[in-house]
């Protein structure tokens, strides 16, 4: 009763939260259940708004869904978060996905959350790396694409939108290098 679930959480949709971010990665789907029977939600159709989804008023997460990368040790993720100082949460967070075969990237999934009210998925740095040799140039050339992803980044306090944009573009960075070296372990 007193911990989060991670059902509660991505129904929560605060952008600052983890799980959102890495489901949105992870190309989920989520299952939801009301009056009128079960619907299944793409990660990237369930997050509408700050504090927004797709969920009607009489519906609940009732199990998410998350493909079974399975055991080819070609495929390596990586999460990384600015915390806020005072509750931990992100102030931004990344999550990168790689798939490596043959010296080069087959599959990338590039996703930053918290500068944003939603999770964005970074289409264009994911093309950029695909086909391409995962070396530390190809992925900075990625990452450039990343601040341009966010559109509207969030300001407060802590952050303005152009820090968040700036660490999304460091953090992108830093992740994508992480994933590459665990897929090539």
């Amino acid at each position: 009763r007193n911990r989060g679930t991670i059902g509660g959480s991505l129904a929560h949709a605060d952008p600052a939260a983890d799980y959102p971010t890495v489901i949105a990665a992870l190309r989920a789907t989520i299952t939801v259940t009301g009056k009128k029977g079960e619907r299944e939600i793409p990660a990237d159709k369930f997050f509408k708004d700050l504090f927004t989804t797709a969920l009607k008023s009489d519906e609940i997460v009732t199990s998410i869904s998350v493909y079974a990368y399975g055991s080819a040790g070609n495929i390596g993720g990586c999460y990384l978060k600015h915390r806020h100082p005072a509750s931990s949460y992100a102030v931004v967070g990344v999550a990168a996905i790689v798939e490596v075969k043959g010296g080069q990237v087959s599959g990338v999934d590039l996703v930053v959350g918290g500068a944003t009210p939603n999770p964005v998925r970074c289409t264009a740095a994911e093309a950029a790396l695909m086909g391409a040799a995962p070396t530390e140039d190809a992925i900075a050339a990625a990452v450039g694409k990343v601040a341009g992803a966010l559109e509207n980044p969030m300001s407060d306090l802590y952050a303005s939108a152009e820090y968040r944009a700036h660490l999304a573009t460091v953090m992108a960075k830093r992740a994508l290098m992480t994933a590459v070296a665990r897929a090539k372990a």
